[in-house]
């Protein structure tokens, strides 16, 4: 035969062929119609089962087989032998192998391709069915010759929709039917079969003693099974009978397990071909629950009537609790109401014990996943009578905040007490043993009786300022509480402690308003002292004079007035008797600038200083005030023969009144205003000149005939220069030549040019 052989894999617990592929294409068959075929010297047979027609090897078609990839000339198939009935084949080998894939034809009886049918392959070992697969025409539709030579494909790692190509057969079915009539099939792909393993492993389960229960697992390749058990000294077989079933399938039953079987382990061994050595599963455990056990036994206690107490117990794997009594008719279960709670728990709470609950007996039951319950031995509840006792009696104490009273005494007394007595004075008191050391309570003695000690009570230094009153209870476990009274006639009392507060002294300046003012710190503690780590914060600043914006500058005194003073660190106004004194306010000048208005006059022109003058400007004043005039002194400039000039700061003001300020609110500054000296208007006018006609006139420095309007403080000017224009020559006709006589250059006499803005006016030329 000719074999193509592709080695897929090795493996190191197989033998070489076991994971090698071989594929048959049937070329080296020397047998026309042989029923059986060699493949990698492991021996095939052709057997008919069904139908009629006989699968068997072919040698009579050239060129009508598909190797895979070509087309070859031999294959198997039942021609001469076809019917229309179902046909069944087997291939099968004495030893096991896996079927990976073959290429088949099939055909009707008159050998048309694309008819309908189906087609069914079965894997058998040792005539156990390993899988069934079957597809119907679908799979085979559009087949033609030119396409595959007419086969299709059967890859049993997909066929019928699981891994088949896996599986350990001895034998293949090939089964068809419809009209599949006509079979063959060519490039038969085999393998070596595999070692048996596990897909699902046993695991560990946990029941109570005398419950059934089972271990199961699932397995490829294997054809036997053999349960085992390890009880300590190893794996050994186990045999149906007594508490197992089913040794030797997939699942091992136990029933009525037994607590000597906890921690037992369990595996499965799994047996496959003969040509691999058996397979063991993971070990799985049977845990046996235990049933529940009491741990720690319940105690008797002993209370005093109206006490409270517990009783405890432990158990172990317990899961529930029922607390049970018994009052002299059996034990029986506790439910949570009064005088009992936890009755589900591992202690028993009594709340308000009484005298006839004496000799009741307790006990727990204890329960969990498997039975039986656990009870535990009886506890024995004793009930007896607790009494504080007193002597003497408190009269009236006071104090101030701050200072503990001076302290009064009392004694107290115990018999049958199951704990010492706690004193608890009402808020305010506090108690001591030693009439040194004081607290909010003290305890006196312990269980048994308790011997008359004294308990001294005061005042505390921190009790705020008030009234107080009440009882001090005297309590013990179990015993009824004792009321002492704090008072005989009327009430203890706190009053204040005296501090006086005084506002710091402030200032303001005129037209500024002060209003009252919450959280301020400007004031000190003039007297007295803080208790208790007491500190001040903030008071109320409030006026009673002079906050005005109004208020006349002036020292105002006591008018700065605090209240509502307010502390940290626990302070409180009420704990003080508290003196509040007022600071003073002193309202100072404000700033007040009177400046002078610059004056202007003309040279020659007198300035006369007075009262009453308008002339200024203010800068400072408030409240919508006014002035009404200020006094003016002038000096350099003032004077008619002050030159033309600037003069700085010669307009003084002072004195200012009227209006509706008062001058002494404010601090004045007067500034001065300065005198500015103008030119004076000065006209000089030539005078006409009369000439004869050919007579010539020629101008000339030095002349006086001119007139003059304008000149101040008696002052003369020397003479002119005067030009002559039209009508001066000799030739100029007789006429009246208007404005040819110009004047210029005034000069001489007492005054002065620059004093003055001169106009010059031309005379006029009459040639007759």
């Amino acid at each position: 035969m000719k074999i193509k052989l592709l080695v897929l894999f090795l493996t190191l617990c197989a033998p070489f062929w076991v994971s090698a592929q071989f594929t048959e294409t049937f070329e080296s068959t020397s047998v026309n119609g042989a029923t059986s075929f060699s493949s990698n010297s492991q021996t095939f047979n052709i057997t008919t089962l069904t139908g009629g027609s006989t699968l068997k090897v072919q040698h009579a078609f050239v060129g009508f087989g598909w190797s895979g990839t070509a087309a070859d000339d031999k294959f198997i198939d039942n021609d001469g032998t076809a019917n229309t009935l179902a046909a069944s084949f087997e291939i099968s080998s004495a030893t096991a192998f896996r079927v990976n894939s073959f290429w088949i034809y099939l055909a009707d009886i008159s050998n048309n391709l694309n008819v309908t049918g189906t087609l069914t392959i079965t894997g058998s070992y040792n005539g156990v069915t390993q899988f069934t697969a079957t597809t119907s025409s679908t799979t085979f539709n559009n087949k033609s010759a030119a396409q595959n030579n007419g086969f299709t494909l059967i890859d049993l790692s997909t066929f019928g929709g699981a891994n088949n190509a896996v599986k350990n057969v001895d034998a293949i079915t090939i089964s068809t039917g419809g009209n599949f009539n006509y079979i063959a099939i060519d490039a038969f792909t085999w393998s070596g079969p595999l070692a048996p393993a596990f897909t699902t492993n046993p695991s560990g389960v946990a029941i109570c003693p005398g419950l059934n229960t089972s271990f199961s697992v699932s397995t490829t390749n294997a054809y036997a099974y053999q349960w085992q058990v390890n009880t300590g000294s190893g794996f050994t077989d186990i045999t149906n009978g007594g508490v197992y079933s089913g040794a030797t399938t997939t699942t091992l039953a136990i029933t009525g397990a037994t607590a000597g079987m906890n921690a037992y382990q369990y595996r499965c061994v799994a047996t496959g071909v003969p040509s691999f050595v058996p397979a063991n599963s993971n070990a799985a455990t049977l845990t046996i629950n235990p049933s529940p056990s009491i741990t720690t036994q319940p105690s008797n206690v002993s209370i005093n009537n109206g006490g409270n107490t517990t009783i405890t117990a432990q158990a172990s794997n317990a899961t529930g609790y029922q607390w049970q009594l018994d009052n002299g008719g059996g034990f029986n279960n506790l439910a949570n109401t009064a005088p009992y709670s936890g009755v589900t728990t591992t202690t028993l709470t009594i709340t308000n014990a009484t005298l006839g609950m004496n000799g009741y007996i307790y006990r727990l039951v204890a329960t969990g996943g498997c039975a039986p319950a656990a009870n535990s031995n009886g506890a024995t509840l004793t009930v007896t009578n607790a009494i504080v006792s007193t002597s003497g009696s408190l009269g009236n104490i006071s104090t101030t905040y701050g200072t503990s009273s001076s302290s009064q005494q009392f004694n107290v007394s115990g018999t049958n007490l199951t704990a010492g007595i706690l004193v608890t004075p009402p808020a305010g008191f506090e108690v001591s043993t030693d009439n040194t050391i004081f607290h909010s309570t003290v305890s006196v003695g312990a269980a048994g009786n308790v011997a008359s000690t004294p308990i001294y009570v005061r005042l505390s230094s921190t009790a705020p300022v008030g009234s107080y009153s009440g009882n001090i209870q005297l309590t013990s476990t179990g015993a009824s509480t004792v009321n002492v009274s704090t008072t005989t006639n009327g009430a203890n009392t706190v009053s204040g402690a005296p501090i006086t507060i005084t506002a710091n002294n402030a200032s303001k300046t005129y037209g500024q308003a002060l209003t009252t003012t919450t959280g301020s710190s400007a004031f000190t503690l003039s007297s007295g002292s803080l208790k208790n780590g007491n500190t001040l914060s903030t008071v109320t600043i409030s006026y009673t004079g002079g906050a005005a914006a109004n208020a006349a500058a002036t020292t105002y005194t006591g008018v700065i007035t605090p209240s509502a003073l307010t502390g940290a660190n626990g302070f409180l106004a009420s704990n003080y008797t508290i003196t509040y004194v007022g600071g003073n306010l002193t309202v100072n000048p404000a700033s007040l600038t009177i400046t002078a208005n610059n004056v202007n006059k003309t040279y020659g022109q007198t300035l006369t200083g007075a009262a009453g003058s308008t002339a200024f400007t203010s800068s400072g004043l408030v409240n919508s005030e006014t002035i009404g005039s200020v006094t003016l002194a002038y000096g350099a400039g003032a004077a008619a023969t002050d030159a033309v000039n600037t003069y700085t700061g010669q307009v003084t003001p002072s004195a200012a009144t009227g209006g509706t300020f008062t001058a002494s609110n404010y601090t004045i500054s007067y500034a001065a205003g300065d005198i500015i000296v103008g030119a004076k208007a000065l006209t000089i006018t030539a005078n006409n000149v009369n000439k004869t006609y050919g007579q010539t006139l020629t101008g000339a420095a030095g002349s006086t005939a001119f007139t003059s309007s304008g000149l101040a403080n008696s002052e003369t000017i020397g003479s002119v220069t005067l030009v002559y224009g039209s009508g001066a020559a000799a030739t100029a006709g007789v006429n009246t030549y208007t404005g040819q006589v110009t004047p210029s250059a005034a000069t001489g006499g007492s005054f002065t040019a620059s004093n003055y803005t001169i106009s010059y006016v031309g005379g006029d030329i009459i040639v007759g």
